[in-house]
């Protein structure tokens, strides 16, 4: 094998988006992780971007190091008849929804007449969903770096569905998209998963036969130094509300649990933190609900808050928005979903509560034991410091690249009859 591993790499990343400015968890790990090696290896980005709208981004992605291609972005499913035109239109069909969505014939183009024109040391995806645009590609090693189980959330979406209809068909989706993330997988040389629960989803359901863990991490530098004076009975959750998982957990938060706690606090003040709320979310406020919408810096919201909820009911993958909490010296209560994947102990690094009620109990008691919150907030801290630092967190990508290359030289060695 080539120790091409050890030197100068010529790395292709395939993306949706650009991932800056880091307005949302994808975002975040995206540049965190690779944003220090675009340094140390030549670094080409291809995904959706517009080149005159998007010319500030593009040169902070210069500056960090990336030589970006953009293709124009695709407008498919952009309006809700469009939305639910594709719906139906995708019923007998086995590719799943969001595939289609981002899915575009010059996006295809562009990834093969780039791999024609250059030669890259490896390819890197970014997001499982990108995999249907290296179908084709044999010859250069493939690293997929998923950010989640991406079928789980469907599932967990459908099961929270009180619509019979609905419920079958996000099911239906589920086992498309489950089926899609089988095949991906297994055309990847390597791939990494955000947690061992992951990792060991991915080698039950998919055989993933090549799978190491890369976990969320935070920037702990970045919250110090944010100490300020509390609102009292302020709760904030922070989370990038243009995705229907984090809507899903306003709105049942919102609508379910806040009542239950303004039974005993009714001066109980919820801020939800994201950016791009829908109309439905935006819907929500009112004198005891803030709706913000984006924000340039959480810093403060996080400083002022008495503690950090997070009420996911659908998710996968780890949160950074629980890792950010740590490390603001917050204390978080959050369902056994939303802390999924992370290394902490209930009642020691957060509180967990799944249930309604118990969710309302577990916000009462932070709001009301102070002493409780300055233990949960300091251990949160310690534990983010100790062992969720983006700076201990990007080599393992590194180290991911020359097993990926590794494992596709002893591929091609076996497949040639040579070992």
């Amino acid at each position: 094998m080539p120790d091409k591993a050890k030197q100068r790499m010529r790395v292709l990343v395939v993306d949706e988006w650009l991932p800056y400015p880091l307005e949302s968890g994808k975002k975040i790990r995206t540049f965190q992780l690779l944003a220090p090696l675009a340094q140390r290896h030549e670094t080409t980005y291809l995904c959706y971007a517009d080149q005159q709208r998007e010319a500030e981004k593009l040169t902070r992605m210069a500056e960090a190091g990336f030589n970006v291609i953009c293709v124009p972005p695709t407008n498919r499913f952009q309006t809700r008849l469009g939305l639910a035109a594709g719906v139906v239109g995708n019923l007998c069909s086995p590719t799943p929804l969001v595939i289609r969505k981002h899915f575009s014939r010059r996006f295809d183009k562009a990834v093969s007449e780039l791999i024609q024109r250059e030669t890259f040391d490896i390819i890197h995806c970014e997001w499982t969903h990108y995999a249907v645009f290296l179908r084709k590609v044999c010859r250069v090693p493939r690293f997929l770096c998923s950010h989640n189980v991406e079928c789980l959330p469907w599932r967990r979406f459908s099961e929270v569905q009180a619509n019979p209809a609905r419920r079958a068909a996000l099911y239906l989706e589920w086992r498309k998209m489950k089926l899609f993330e089988r095949r991906a997988i297994s055309a990847f040389d390597h791939v990494s998963a955000v947690s061992e629960t992951d990792a060991r989803i991915m080698q039950s359901w998919f055989s993933a036969d090549s799978v190491e863990v890369i976990p969320n991490a935070v920037d702990t530098h970045f919250y110090e130094g944010q100490d300020g004076p509390k609102e009292d009975d302020l709760l904030v959750y922070c989370a990038s509300m243009d995705a229907w998982v984090n809507q899903d957990a306003a709105n049942y938060f919102v609508k379910r649990i806040l009542p239950e706690i303004h039974k005993y606090r009714p001066q109980t003040r919820v801020m939800i933190v994201g950016r791009e709320p829908p109309d439905a979310i935006r819907r929500l406020a009112c004198d005891r609900v803030i709706v913000t919408g984006t924000v340039k810096d959480v810093r403060p919201l996080l400083a002022k808050a008495t503690a950090c909820i997070v009420p996911l009911r659908i998710a996968g993958g780890s949160r950074l928005k629980i890792l950010e909490a740590f490390a603001a010296g917050l204390p978080v209560v959050s369902t056994s979903i939303g802390a999924e994947g992370l290394d902490v102990e209930p009642d020691r690094h957060l509180l967990i509560a799944d249930k309604t009620t118990d969710f309302a109990s577990a916000c009462l008691q932070l709001l009301t034991d102070r002493p409780l919150r300055e233990r949960l907030g300091k251990a949160g801290k310690s534990l983010a410091r100790e062992k969720y630092d983006w700076s201990a967190v990007y080599p393992l990508v590194e180290n991911a690249w020359e097993q990926t290359i590794r494992n596709y030289y002893n591929k091609t060695r076996r497949a040639n009859g040579n070992g």
